[in-house]
């Protein structure tokens, strides 16, 4: 793997768990574009990026993200993550639920120039669903 790839991700993992909306921002060009699984739509802008951060960071406000493996080629990086938070605030038009939450995902992330062009973020939500006891173990 790159070391500039292995930088730029804990870089950004920092700002992210610092919950700094501009912060986190300056990683992403202005041309910015991006899909999250959950989304009804994709990002097609650094405002669209900004308002999904903010609604993550309002509904879990402890929340903190971990890499636990990255693979880089080119100018991609996939990024294994686990995310871990209190569900204290709306998402996905469900209220709080006050539990606690561990949610595994992957993101691909496309790099130009030192800047995140794309992602792509797929992640557990029945995870998540189960975690806030809105669905039940299926197994």
């Amino acid at each position: 793997m790159r070391p500039k790839h292995t930088e730029l991700v804990k870089a950004l993992f920092d700002a992210w768990n610092a919950h700094d909306v501009e912060k986190t921002v300056a990683f992403y060009a202005d041309a910015y574009t991006g899909q999250d699984v959950a989304a009804p739509r994709p990002e097609r802008n650094l405002n669209d990026l900004r308002r999904n951060l903010t609604m993550y960071w309002q509904a879990f406000p402890d929340i903190q993200m971990t890499s636990e493996n990255i693979i880089a080629q080119d100018d991609q990086i996939a990024v294994f993550w686990l995310a871990e938070g209190t569900h204290l605030g709306t998402v996905m038009h469900i209220p709080p639920s006050h539990h606690t939450v561990a949610v595994r995902g992957v993101s691909q992330l496309i790099v130009q120039e030192g800047k995140i062009v794309y992602s792509l973020r797929i992640w557990d939500v029945a995870g998540l669903l189960r975690a806030i006891k809105l669905l039940p173990d299926l197994l």
